[in-house]
């Protein structure tokens, strides 16, 4: 009897010491199709995962295209499978909980406003494979202090990180020819920017209201800086324009 009994509370404490991690574990709590091959699940724990191969969808011409938009605010973080070739436009618009997000070097393109305010994006890192990066794909990123440019990139379009107001600098790979308008506008904690040799031409507000630049040094390679390009950067000290500015 005794033996019976003492198997049966061994039993007991087995099951209440598993019991804290089933009821731990993440459960899906949405999933379905993102991409003719790409699948997305949602768990409780707010990690959103992609995965499948090709690309993702751009969802048409609406913000909120996004299957997973609805849940936006418990989107966490993000995490893309090897095997996404792409991101797309609008993927992740307003998801303004999202912390990190992790992206493999099979992705070769980010689609416009695909991480459009995306207030608690701390710091992303582009693979090497990124070769297009859309117009205002990281604006508004307010917490955004880090972000890695690839050699792979051959122009920042406009609007590129508009408004990453705790952007503190950014270093641009020499493969970069052009940054466009109002590229950097309103990085009001960018104290230092380096402009490589590759670069011809810097758009319109390309750099304005950035508040802490204090210096700049713009290439012999640059033929020409647009309107209002370094307009209200209140810190700047000084700044070399070249004699091949026309």
């Amino acid at each position: 009897m005794k033996k019976r009994l003492l198997s049966f509370v061994l039993a007991a404490l087995m099951i209440a010491s598993l019991l804290p991690a089933t009821a731990l574990a993440a459960n899906i709590v949405d999933s379905g199709t993102c991409g003719a091959e790409v699948t997305w699940t949602l768990d409780s724990e707010g990690v959103l995962t992609i995965s499948g191969s090709g690309y993702m969808y751009d969802n048409g011409s609406s913000a909120s295209g996004a299957p997973w938009y609805g849940s936006r605010s418990r989107v966490k973080s993000a995490v893309i499978a090897d095997g996404v070739t792409s991101i797309g436009v609008y993927a992740f618009y307003d998801c303004t909980s999202l912390t990190s997000v992790t992206i493999p070097d099979s992705v070769t393109s980010i689609g416009g406003e695909a991480f459009f305010n995306c207030t608690s994006l701390t710091s992303v890192t582009i693979p090497n494979s990124v070769t297009s990066i859309g117009e205002y794909a990281f604006s508004d990123c307010s917490s955004l202090t880090s972000v890695t440019i690839p050699d792979s990139v051959t122009s920042i379009v406009n609007g590129a990180f508009a408004g990453c107001r705790s952007l503190t600098s950014v270093t641009i790979p020499d493969s970069v020819t052009s940054i466009g308008d109002g590229a950097f506008s309103y990085c009001e904690s960018l104290t230092s920017v380096t402009i490589p040799d590759s670069v011809t031409s810097i758009g319109d507000d390309a750099f304005s209201n950035c508040k802490s630049l204090t210096s700049v040094t713009i290439p012999d390679s640059v033929t020409s800086i647009g309107d209002f390009a370094f307009s209200y950067c209140e810190s700047l000290t000084s700044v070399t324009i070249p004699d091949s500015v026309t």
